[in-house]
């Protein structure tokens, strides 16, 4: 048989995984490989997350830019690997994830296939169901939102459902883990058992006899497939799925094929006088109404759904987009707020518990005076002031789980339909832009999403423009430095600024750079509200917050002791600037004058910068507070009035930070920030005090938002469009960041802020 076979490769996937691991290595753990497979928002992640717990793994598709996710369900006979394939409505691709998980369903031998099922909405999820029980394959359907379609008046009689599939049918309540542990115990027992396929749909006898002529055509070449699987690939052939010719065959061969297949679709065009695909789908259409006429029936509600009710306000023309820039200031407001206690907490414990136990450490093994400096000015300074806006960052991703989990960040996207369509944005495109609020990589990746190549581009190049959480703690710094009183405001201002930027530049790109084409149809699914599920979002966050903090432990340290041997190079210099790193960022700050921020710190924290964002702070505590470190002090071993000062803080500071932030949180106290001891460093604030004006303040943050984006988005963007856009992305995108902080810059001296 002359098919193709896809390679292994590398696990590339930055940022958004518990474990990273290549795809081979996690076949050879299971004993069973199951696909779960269902359209979006019906629950199939957060199904995923609870068979498989702490045993997920993240990688490459063998041969392929697309993420995996993969799980592990320890079980009898033996451990079963589920694999969370991209959603999808239909076996008919309308975007590269679709595309993925439809060649995956032809191509790779998965055991059985877990059909995950809207409940409330049948008639459109079983489409889905029928195409998959004519994949000749074992499917198990999920019916998820159980609950939903109880409260919708729809009655589902399972067992006869169940008949009629061919396959078990269990329903299930993701969110609240209803019929979970039945799922999860019943998947590998049917396993073991053998299961043979799904009952797939009978087809009229015209479809039939054209099936069969098309299965004789490919039988030959496979002859390993079991007939089912035949049939169903012959089917798909008929719709006009050609393409999966070029994955199975070499190009004489599938070339060959498709011209055969082509020339007796046409043959039962002119017979039928219709489309096949069209003869195919509406077959199919009307055994789905067999099949719910058979097992389901429906009572009409007697009043309005809460959904129904929220919907008429958060979607409505006018009022959904200031509701969204609300909810979105006070989301802000609240992590400013609320967490600024814990920000000051955390500098403390680490300025005093971990610096006096580091300074202890290296005085008993008697470290040469670069080492304790390397450890404290560099290691120290760099992950200190970076770890102390974790909290901040925690209670950012924690909101944004929660507006998701609940519903409504897809009712934003709907909202925003209109907006990104006035700027040549497909509506689907304010998706992968929600999700750069959390890292600009996996939503580069995302934007897989969208059916046309130039939506995709587009998309692409813009979100580097919307702040990811990496940015937050320069936000807070400066902010909480220069504009105490206003820094929620402040905050929400460069996340606003930053969609705004990223919305006009799709304007200009769309009609400058990258050709319109034909437009593709707003195409998206409104799940219904509900109280978001604690356990997600905690697994959720805790995946984020895990890791944020091992790039906080790796790239930071990492940048933090190359940082130091810069900034002491030549051997022995005193004067930073002086220094390796010094000469460097002196010789880039002259372009950065007319901003109002031409130092050579201020260049040279900007160029770290483009490691990872998360840096900038660090570097700005490595240049300031080490040059606050005389020799003495670095000799000298804490002396128990200070371990004291040291201790009280790590415990009656915690609980004053928890007793400050449950008065912001209950609106007790309006959280105006002051510089003092429980602040964020106050050393640091000081010296940026005296470093920049509030108007280069400004200036400076408004850069960070938009210069070049970290060197993982900028790789990202090299993987997905290739070299030259990746260079285009940085070239404009400074030019953009220089030309808005000058204009900045000027706006706040007008304003009187010089």
């Amino acid at each position: 048989m002359n098919t193709r076979r896809h390679a292994p490769s590398e696990v590339t996937c930055p940022r958004c995984s518990s474990v990273e691991v290549p795809w081979e290595t996690v076949t050879q753990q299971a004993a069973y490989t199951v696909a779960l497979v269902g359209p979006p928002n019906v629950g199939k992640t957060s199904l995923f997350n609870y068979l498989t717990g702490q045993f997920q793994h993240v990688g490459n598709w063998p041969g392929k830019t697309v993420t995996y996710h993969a799980g592990l369900l320890p079980a009898e006979p033996g451990p079963v690997l589920v694999v969370d394939l991209p959603g999808l409505y239909s076996l008919v691709p309308l975007s590269a994830e679709e595309e993925l998980a439809r060649e995956l369903l032809y191509l790779y031998p998965f055991d059985a296939l877990v059909n995950v099922v809207d409940a409330s909405h049948l008639p459109r999820s079983l489409y889905l169901t029928a195409e998959l029980l004519e994949l000749g394959r074992p499917v198990l359907v999920a019916l998820n939102m159980w609950d939903v379609a109880r409260r919708e008046g729809i009655q589902i009689d399972v067992e006869r459902m169940a008949v009629l599939l061919g396959a078990p049918v269990i329903p299930t309540v993701a969110r609240s883990e209803e019929g979970m542990k039945v799922l999860q115990e019943h998947l590998p027992r049917w396993l073991g058992e053998g299961p043979a396929p799904g009952r797939a749909p009978r087809y009229p006898e015209r479809i039939q006899e054209a099936r069969e002529r098309l299965q004789a055509l490919i039988e030959p070449y496979l002859p390993e497939w079991p007939e089912a699987q035949v049939q169903g690939l012959a089917l798909k052939l008929l719709e006009g799925q050609t393409d999966l010719l070029g994955k199975l065959f070499e190009p004489e061969t599938a070339a060959a094929l498709k011209a055969r297949v082509e020339a007796l679709r046409e043959v039962y065009r002119r017979t039928w006088k219709e489309d096949p695909a069209l003869a195919v789908a509406d077959a199919r259409f009307g055994w789905v109404e067999g099949v719910l006429r058979a097992s389901v029936r429906t009572t009409a509600p007697t009043r309005f759904t809460l959904t129904r009710r929220l919907d008429a306000v958060v979607t409505h023309r006018w009022l959904g987009l200031p509701l969204f820039f609300l909810v979105m200031w006070l989301v802000f407001h609240l992590v400013v707020n609320v967490t600024e206690p814990f920000i000051g907490w955390v500098e403390g414990v680490f300025q005093g518990v971990v610096r006096y136990a580091l300074l202890e450490v290296l005085a008993g093994l008697r470290a040469p005076l670069w080492l304790r400096s390397l450890v404290v000015d560099g290691v120290l300074a760099g992950v200190g002031s970076m770890l102390s806006f974790l909290p901040g960052l925690t209670l950012l991703y924690l909101f944004l789980a929660w507006l998701e989990d609940s519903g409504y960040m897809a009712r934003v996207a709907f909202v925003m339909d209109r907006m990104m369509q006035a700027v040549g944005l497909h509506g689907k495109a304010f998706l992968p832009l929600m999700l750069g609020l959390g890292c600009n990589v996996p939503a580069v990746y995302a934007t897989r999403t969208l059916e046309r190549w130039q939506d995709r581009l587009t998309t692409a190049l813009v979100i580097p423009f919307v702040s990811c959480s990496a940015r937050l703690p320069v936000y807070l710094v400066f902010a909480l430095a220069f504009f105490p009183k206003n820094t929620a405001t402040v905050v929400w201002g460069m996340y606003l600024l930053g969609f705004v930027v990223a919305l006009a530049s799709a304007w200009v790109l769309r009609r400058r750079v990258l050709p319109q084409g034909q437009e593709a149809p707003f195409l998206l699914e409104l799940p219904p509200y509900h109280w978001p599920n604690w356990t997600v979002i905690g697994r959720q966050v805790k995946r984020q917050v895990s890791a944020f903090v091992t790039q906080a432990g790796t790239v930071i340290v990492g940048v933090a002791v190359v940082l130091w041997f810069l900034m002491n190079l030549p051997w022995g210099v005193e004067d930073p600037r002086a220094s390796w790193f010094g000469r460097v960022s002196a010789a880039v700050a002259p372009a950065l004058q007319p901003l109002g921020f031409g130092r050579w710190d201020a260049a040279g924290a900007l160029l770290s910068g483009f490691i990872a964002k998360e840096v900038v702070v660090s570097t700005m505590g490595q240049i300031y507070l080490g040059e606050m470190q005389p020799t003495a002090a670095l000799l000298a071993r804490p002396t128990g009035e200070e371990w004291q000062a040291a201790l009280d803080h790590l415990g009656p500071g915690l609980l004053r930070a928890l007793r400050e932030a449950f008065a912001r949180l209950m609106g007790w106290k309006a959280g105006v920030f002051q510089v003092g001891e429980d602040a964020v460093n106050a050393h640091l604030l000081a010296a940026l005090q005296s470093r920049y004006s509030p108007a280069a303040a400004l200036a400076f943050l408004v850069f960070v938002l938009l210069y070049v984006p970290c060197m993982a988005t900028v790789a990202a963007l090299q993987q997905e469009f290739g070299a030259r856009w990746a260079a285009f992305s940085l070239i404009y995108q400074i030019t953009v960041a220089w030309v808005l902080a000058w204009a900045a810059y000027h706006l706040a001296l007008a304003l009187g802020l010089g």
